[in-house]
């Protein structure tokens, strides 16, 4: 049952999530119930069935096919148990090792550069913070995470940015926007200066670099980041749905 709230599409979308989860609903390539059945189980109009389904579809959990229905995505019960880590590399790290930490953190207030403007879709010379983290993996440097997060008009200096806890709530609250989901390009790189002498490698050694955009579930630009990763420490799996664009690609 949807209590009626501020946002009848946010709480289906809880709902549905939840009702998939708890009864393995679409499994076996079956479709989900229509957006009429959906409404008369939850309550609620067609329209916001409709809405809280294409949220779920902008979080690549469910592939709809117009004419068919609407099916889960094959990675969707794994993908939903890990959605709200994608914005924090220490978790992803953690899988790797129980011993990540934190080794080095440091950020600064100052303006954007054109690229970043681009992606985050922003003015040039907007201000931001810069965001730096150094992760350890049992003690050893394991990643390095360079991040630009958007700032509120308040934001005037470094004393007014709020305490660092992790990725994900510290550019919600400096940004003011909430990431739900992210989309990361993954490619082959050599380490070169300064990366190289913060990950404690040669200059030219192998690394992975993530770029990653977070988004709102609009798909408004949250923050975006550059993490280079050792690949002898920290390995990431992948999920390639042949439902979707290969350029869609999920992380955990």
């Amino acid at each position: 049952m949807i209590t009626r709230g501020q946002s009848l599409a946010d709480q289906l979308h809880k709902e549905i999530l939840n009702w998939i989860q708890s009864n393995r609903a679409g499994e076996n390539g079956r479709a989900l119930p229509s957006e009429t059945e959906l409404s008369e189980m939850f309550s609620t109009s067609r329209a916001t069935v409709r809405e809280a389904l294409a949220q779920l579809e902008r979080e690549r959990l469910v592939i709809r096919r117009q004419g068919s229905g609407t099916y889960i995505s094959p990675a969707f019960h794994k993908l939903s148990n890990t959605l709200n880590e994608l914005n924090d590399p220490l978790t992803m790290i953690e899988r790797t090792g129980t011993n990540a930490t934190i080794g080095n953190l440091e950020y600064s207030l100052g303006p954007v550069s054109e690229d970043s403007a681009r992606v985050l879709e922003i003015k040039r010379g907007d201000i931001a913070v810069h965001l730096r983290i150094l992760y350890l993996l049992d003690s050893a440097p394991a990643a390095f995470l360079e991040s630009v997060i958007p700032a509120f008009e308040f934001h005037t200096d470094s004393s007014s940015l709020p305490r660092f806890s992790s990725l994900g709530r510290f550019a919600s609250e400096v940004s003011g926007r909430k990431a739900t989901h992210s989309i990361a390009t993954l490619r082959a790189v050599a380490a070169t200066d300064p990366i190289a002498g913060l990950l404690q490698v040669p200059v030219g050694q192998p690394l992975m670099a993530m770029e990653e955009l977070c988004l709102t579930d609009s798909g408004q630009p949250c923050f975006s980041n550059l993490l280079h990763l050792l690949s002898n420490k920290v390995e990431l799996d992948l999920l390639r749905n042949s439902d979707q664009s290969v350029n869609q690609v999920a992380i955990w």
